[in-house]
């Protein structure tokens, strides 16, 4: 995906984004798996990378420094308005604008397959955190969700999504080692940390 049509896609998303989310009950479920991987200490820093309009702020303990990243204004200033007192940050997660070790953990729920280079992006999270924990739906490794996947590739650049993005095959091009757990039967749902 390129950042401009993900910019323009996501400022016509955000009236309707919180609301589709809730649509899908596991999504709660997927978040707070992934927030339970990261193990978040007291007064550590948490960079959230592709944060939207705040989804995932509410799971966030008060005393973690949390700061919110996105290439959206549109769901930047919809976040800010929900959450006035966390810090939020323009950016672009293939050249993230912090320092090598600044934030002790990083996550990124339902953002990687928005991303212009995947690769890029996941060197950019290891080189910001001392441990990343992402979830996204990406390519199944079940050859008909798979070709399912490949079907709906069209209606997911509408939507400014790629949910064909094999996660393994960009962690290996990124040179990063990562556990993936799947979440769901299919196989699309996966979680990595490294």
């Amino acid at each position: 995906m390129k950042n401009s049509w993900n910019r323009f896609v996501f400022q016509l998303w955000v009236p309707f984004y919180d609301a589709s989310f809730a649509l899908y009950r596991k999504n709660k479920e997927w978040r707070l798996r992934a927030f339970e991987e990261l193990g978040l200490k007291e007064n550590t820093k948490l960079l959230d990378v592709g944060c939207g309009t705040g989804l995932n702020v509410p799971i966030v303990p008060k005393t973690v420094d949390y700061t919110g990243l996105d290439i959206s204004e549109a769901m930047l200033n919809k976040a800010s308005q929900k959450f006035p007192d966390k810090k939020f940050v323009i950016g672009d997660a293939c050249a993230l604008p912090f320092k090598d070790g600044e934030f002790d953990f990083l996550i990124n729920t339902y953002s990687v397959n928005v991303l212009p280079d995947v690769a890029q992006a996941l060197r950019e999270m290891k080189r910001v955190s001392k441990k990343t924990v992402l979830y996204d739906h990406f390519r199944s490794g079940n050859p008909i969700v798979a070709f399912l996947q490949l079907l709906s590739k069209p209606f997911g650049f509408l939507l400014g999504i790629d949910t064909f993005v094999s996660i393994e095959k960009e962690l290996k091009k990124a040179g990063i080692e990562a556990r993936i757990e799947k979440l769901d039967f299919l196989g699309a749902y996966k979680l990595a940390v490294f």
